[in-house]
C-alpha cells in the first residue's frame, strides 16, 4: 500500500500534524504529505463568541465536558477511572458533564454512581448539532481523552469554535488546537490527568497564553481555498518541494 502511493499518488492530504507524522513514520514520501485541517460550519462560532475571562466559577469548581460516546477507544472507560479515583478535596470542585448515549448499561451505571463523589454530574443521553451552543453554555472545559491516534476528533473542534480550553490526551490530533503543554497530558496515565485537573483548580492555566496560541478553526471557505491551491500545484511541483 505505502509503495503504491509514493509510486502513483501527487499528494496525500493529511488532517493534522498527527496524521502526517504516522504517514511519514509509516513509509509515505514526506514531500508528498501536507496537513490540510478540515473545515467545518462549526467554525463560525469562533468569531462570534468570547473567551471567558476565567475557568474556575465563583465557588471555586469548574464543569468538565466531555462530548462523544461511551467507548474504551474514545477514553471513556479512561475518563470513568480517572474520576473514580479523583482525590476527594479534587473531585468535590468538579463538576462533570458527559453528552453520550449510554449505550453501555455497565459504563452508564459507572457514570451514574459518580454522582456522589462530585460536586455535580449531568448525564444528556447524546447531542445533536442543534443542541450545542446551549450545551457548550454548560462547560467550562472540554476532555478528550482519546486512546488511539485519533485524526482530529469532530467534537474537540465542536468544542474549541465556542471557546471552550481543551483538556486533550497527547494522542491524535486534537491537541494542535490548543498547542497548549497545560492542558496536555499522556494518553492513559491517570495521575497525569489528575494533575492537570489539579493544575486547573489552583489556577495554573493562563488563558490568555492558551488562546494566544491556539489554532483557529479551519471555516469552509478556507479549506476550500487551500484544497483548490493544492490541486492547481503541478504535479511534478508537490513531489519535489
Amino acid at each position: 500500500m505505502v509503495d503504491t502511493i509514493n509510486q502513483n499518488c501527487d499528494l496525500v492530504l493529511c488532517v493534522s500534524d498527527a496524521v502526517r507524522d504516522l504517514a511519514v513514520h509509516y513509509g509515505l514520501q514526506p514531500s508528498k504529505c501536507a496537513t490540510s485541517y478540515i473545515g467545518t460550519r462549526q467554525a463560525d462560532a469562533f468569531a462570534t463568541t468570547q473567551p471567558r475571562d476565567a475557568i474556575l466559577r465563583q465557588d471555586g469548581t469548574f464543569a468538565l465536558g466531555y462530548l462523544g460516546y461511551m467507548r474504551r477507544d474514545k477514553g471513556f472507560l479512561f475518563l470513568l477511572e480517572a474520576l473514580e479515583s479523583l482525590p476527594e478535596d479534587l473531585a468535590k470542585r468538579l463538576r462533570f458533564v458527559a453528552a453520550a448515549r449510554s449505550d453501555d448499561e455497565a459504563m452508564a451505571a459507572r457514570l451514574h454512581n459518580l454522582a456522589p463523589k462530585l460536586a455535580e454530574l449531568t448525564h444528556k443521553d447524546g447531542y445533536s448539532h442543534d443542541d450545542l451552543d446551549a450545551l457548550c453554555a454548560e462547560v467550562d472545559v472540554g476532555v478528550v481523552p482519546v486512546l488511539w491516534h485519533d485524526n482530529l476528533p469532530q467534537v474537540a473542534i465542536e468544542l474549541h469554535s465556542r471557546h471552550i480550553p481543551l483538556l486533550t490526551s497527547d494522542m491524535g490530533g486534537a491537541k494542535e488546537l490548543a498547542n497548549s503543554p497545560d492542558m496536555t497530558f499522556a494518553a492513559g496515565d491517570i495521575a497525569a490527568f489528575h494533575a492537570r485537573i489539579a493544575a486547573i483548580l489552583n489556577n495554573g492555566v493562563d488563558l490568555d497564553a492558551y488562546w494566544a496560541a491556539a489554532r483557529a478553526p479551519t471555516t469552509m471557505d478556507v479549506h476550500i481555498t487551500e484544497l483548490l491551491e493544492h490541486y492547481s500545484n503541478e504535479p511534478m511541483a508537490q513531489t519535489a518541494s
